[in-house]
């Protein structure tokens, strides 16, 4: 049995009712509920849960995220991430006042990008092959650039950014349009991702800019979805999308 347990306090003019906190164990892909604490009125929460509740059976730790929710389940805080979670943890959260500009936060792609350099000696995302995927990512790993990341978990990433970059250099979108896409399932070849919906791409796009994924490109998605028609059009199995 494990536990995450901390406060929840409110920053200046910081409204809620009905607070319930959540403690999610977050994968690459997707996240499991654990449990919940309803506030009442109280500033602290318990969390109780065990390794039955994840969601891939082979892990023994949580990768932690707790949110604060309201009444009406808008989420009103929300911490980092505690990667390989102790059996004790504590996370402590602050409700910001709604009328306040958020804290600028770094999203999954533009965090691997800033890995990257130093390290890539100049080399475009694009021609990365997979001896190259493969020494960069021990080399993240081994720097620990991107935080107590699985292995697997960047050698995805990177797979992905190469794709994703090939995809931009053929069709003149960028990247972190496609980037988003792969990571929430869609094809990563263009026989099959063009023969999608416009409006299935477009949700998950708009899901990995709210997951912080990739950078808030909200105005330039009606721009993708337009090349993406077009591109629709005359798509065939070209093997760039292959990395």
């Amino acid at each position: 049995m494990a536990i995450v347990f901390g406060t929840v306090t409110r920053s200046g003019r910081a409204q809620g009712r009905d607070l319930t906190v959540r403690a999610y164990d977050r994968d690459m892909r997707s996240e499991q509920f654990l449990g919940g604490f309803r506030l009442d009125g109280s500033a602290t929460y318990r969390i109780e849960y065990d390794e039955t509740m994840f969601g891939r059976a082979e892990k023994k730790t949580a990768d932690l995220i707790v949110r604060v929710h309201d009444a009406d389940g808008r989420v009103l805080a929300e911490s980092e991430t505690v990667f390989n979670a102790g059996p004790e943890e504590r996370i402590d959260l602050v409700i910001e006042p709604r009328d306040t500009e958020p804290r600028t936060r770094s999203n999954e792609l533009d965090l691997l990008r800033a890995a990257l350099e130093g390290i890539r000696e100049g080399v475009p995302y694009d021609a990365f092959d997979a001896s190259d995927r493969r020494f960069l990512t021990e080399e993240i790993i081994r720097a620990g650039r991107l935080g107590d990341f699985e292995r697997r978990t960047v050698a995805q990433q990177l797979e992905f950014l190469t794709i994703a970059a090939r995809s931009a250099e053929r069709t003149g979108v960028i990247l972190d349009a496609f980037y988003g896409c792969f990571r929430q399932d869609l094809p990563t070849r263009t026989s099959e991702l063009f023969q999608l919906p416009a409006e299935r791409v477009r949700r998950a796009i708009a899901t990995s800019i709210a997951e912080r994924i990739i950078p808030d490109i909200s105005r330039q998605i009606e721009e993708f979805l337009d090349r993406f028609a077009a591109q629709a059009i005359g798509a065939d199995a070209g093997s760039f999308w292959q990395a």
